[in-house]
């Protein structure tokens, strides 16, 4: 914690992460990949397991469920269609989250003496 205060404490930008960082969102985008997936109900743990355990894109881990999981063919219409059902799940959700413990607090307690961006890859 100590290495972690001092590279904010030096650091002439802080960028943050929106989503999972300032609003406590990650348990939204774990639904939304049980219901974007919801017709591959037989297969569930496994794809709740794998999208729990790991925080890559959500275009990695569609394909990823598709070919390793599932065992099924994924195509860029097919990965179009879940980018579609996850936007449609996460977006709203995302932006009416409630703010994660201390985001308020850290970003006043830099302001003023550190440039700050917030970033997002929600869309």
């Amino acid at each position: 914690m100590k290495v972690l205060r001092r590279y904010v404490e030096t650091a002439k930008v802080l960028i943050l992460d929106f989503d999972g960082t300032l609003v406590d969102s990650n348990h939204l985008k774990l639904q939304a990949f049980e219901t974007c997936l919801k017709d591959h109900a037989a297969h569930m743990p496994a794809i709740m397991a794998y999208c729990a355990q790991y925080s890559y894109h959500r275009k990695i881990k569609f394909k990823h469920i598709f070919e390793r999981i599932l065992h099924l063919h994924y195509t860029e219409e097919i990965e179009t269609e879940l980018l579609k059902r996850y936007d449609a799940e996460t977006t709203e959700q995302v932006i009416a989250a409630k703010e994660s413990s201390g985001a308020t607090r850290f970003m006043r307690l830099f302001a003023g003496h550190k440039q700050m961006a917030v970033v997002s890859a929600t869309p």
